[in-house]
C-alpha cells in the first residue's frame, strides 16, 4: 500500500515535470508594439515642425500638422497611438546609445549628412545589434546631392547604396510588392502623386536585406524602395524610399505606408523574408516575357546592379541603352525608354533647392 503510494506520488510528479517542460519548450514570447517613437533629425526642430517642407515627416507627407514634442500620434485606422519625442543627431553624437534608451522604435528622418556623424551610426548600430527596437529609415528626395548630400549609409550595420533623384515631382509606379503585414492594401501599378517617381530605390545592399516592394524611379532604376532587415537578437530596420519630404502635400498612399511601418511588430516580427533580398527579384522574373527577367535582360542581376556606365539591354523594345552617373549622384537610363521630367518636375525641383539653400523662406508656391 504504501509502495504503490510512493509510486502514484512519482508518477505525477512525472506527469506534472513533462507537462510544464512541454509548454516550456513551446512558449515564445509576445512580439513587441511601438509605443515610444525617438525622432531623429538633423534638419529642423522634429516632429512638431509646422512648415512645409521643414523637419516633420507628419506635416510633410502624413497629416498635414505637426506632431508636439512628446505628443502623441494615432494612426489612420486607430489601432495604434504613440509618444514622440525629439532627439537630436547632436545629443546622440554626445551620448550615444544611451540616448535612445526607453525607446522601443526610431524614426531616422532625412538624416543626409549620416556618414558625417560616426557616433550616431555606431548608436544606431548598437541599438539594433542589442534587439533594443525598430529603426525605420525615410531619407528620399532631399538627399540627393551635394546640398545637402547623399545619405551615405556604409558604415550602417546592413549597408546599402540607393538611386536618388531628389525632388522631381515624378510620377512612378509599384513593380513588384511581397505579401506582408508591412504591405497591406498596397499592391503593383501606379503609386499618385510623386511619392514613387522621386523614389530612392536601392542600387547595392547588404544580403541581410529582405525585399518588401520594388518600384521604378524617374532615373530608370527599378529596386527596392522598401527593404528590412533583423539581428539575431530581434532588432528589425526597415527601409523605405518613397518621398516622404518635398511632396505635393500628404495623401492617403504615404499615410497608410507610413502606418504598416510604425504598427510592424518585431522580436519577433513575422515578416516572410528567408532567403533575402534576391527572392523579390526571383518572384519578379517568374512573370518576364520573352525568356528575360524582371528587368528585361537575361543575366538575373536585376537593373538594381548595374553600375555607372554600364551596356544593358533595355526593356523598352529590346534596344541598348546606357546607365550612367549624373552629377547629383543618382543614375539614369539615356537612350530609348528615358521618362521625360515635366515642367512640374523642374519647378518643383528648384523650388526645393532654394528651400535647403534659403531654409528660412518656408512660403512656397505649388
Amino acid at each position: 500500500m504504501h509502495a504503490g503510494s510512493s509510486l502514484r506520488r512519482f508518477l505525477t510528479a512525472a506527469v506534472t515535470a513533462s507537462v510544464l517542460v512541454s509548454a516550456a519548450a513551446t512558449t515564445t514570447h509576445a512580439a513587441t508594439v511601438t509605443n515610444h517613437v525617438a525622432y531623429i533629425n538633423d534638419l529642423g526642430s522634429g516632429s512638431d515642425d509646422g512648415t512645409f517642407p521643414g523637419s516633420s515627416i507628419f506635416v510633410n507627407a502624413i497629416t498635414g500638422s505637426p506632431v508636439p514634442n512628446n505628443g502623441t500620434y494615432t494612426t489612420g485606422d486607430s489601432a495604434l497611438t504613440v509618444t514622440v519625442t525629439n532627439v537630436s543627431v547632436a545629443t546622440i553624437d554626445t551620448s550615444g546609445v544611451a540616448a535612445l534608451s526607453g525607446f522601443d522604435t526610431v524614426i531616422l528622418y532625412e538624416v543626409c549628412d549620416i556618414g558625417s556623424h560616426p557616433a550616431t551610426m555606431a548608436a544606431i548600430n548598437a541599438y539594433l545589434t542589442a534587439g533594443s527596437g525598430k529603426v525605420l529609415i525615410f531619407d528620399a528626395d532631399r538627399c540627393f546631392d551635394a546640398d545637402p548630400q547623399v545619405a551615405d549609409y556604409s558604415t550602417f550595420l546592413f549597408p546599402f547604396t540607393a538611386s536618388t533623384p531628389g525632388p522631381e515631382g515624378a510620377s512612378g509606379s509599384y513593380t513588384n510588392v511581397q505579401a506582408s503585414t508591412l504591405t497591406t492594401g498596397l499592391s503593383v501599378g501606379p503609386i499618385s502623386s510623386d511619392s514613387v517617381g522621386d523614389a530612392n530605390t536601392f542600387v547595392t545592399f547588404n544580403p541581410n536585406w529582405c525585399g518588401s516592394i520594388t518600384a521604378q524611379n524617374t532615373l530608370g532604376n527599378d529596386g527596392f524602395v522598401e527593404a528590412y532587415a533583423r539581428t539575431p537578437n530581434g532588432g528589425l530596420v526597415v527601409y523605405e524610399g518613397e518621398d516622404f519630404w518635398f511632396t505635393f502635400g500628404p495623401t492617403s498612399h504615404l499615410r497608410t505606408v507610413f502606418d504598416l511601418m510604425l504598427e510592424q511588430q518585431f522580436n519577433p516580427d513575422g515578416l516572410p523574408c528567408a532567403a533575402g533580398v534576391r527572392h523579390l527579384a526571383r518572384a519578379a522574373d517568374a512573370g518576364a516575357p520573352d525568356g528575360r527577367d524582371g528587368d528585361g535582360d537575361r543575366d538575373g542581376r536585376g537593373r538594381g546592379q548595374y553600375r555607372a556606365g554600364e551596356h544593358h539591354r533595355d526593356v523598352h523594345g529590346g534596344e541598348r541603352s546606357e546607365c550612367r552617373r549624373l552629377g547629383h549622384g543618382g543614375h539614369q537610363r539615356i537612350g530609348p525608354g528615358v521618362v521625360p521630367v515635366f515642367e512640374r518636375g523642374v519647378r518643383h525641383r528648384h523650388a526645393a533647392r532654394e528651400l535647403r539653400r534659403h531654409p528660412e523662406q518656408h512660403s512656397l508656391e505649388q
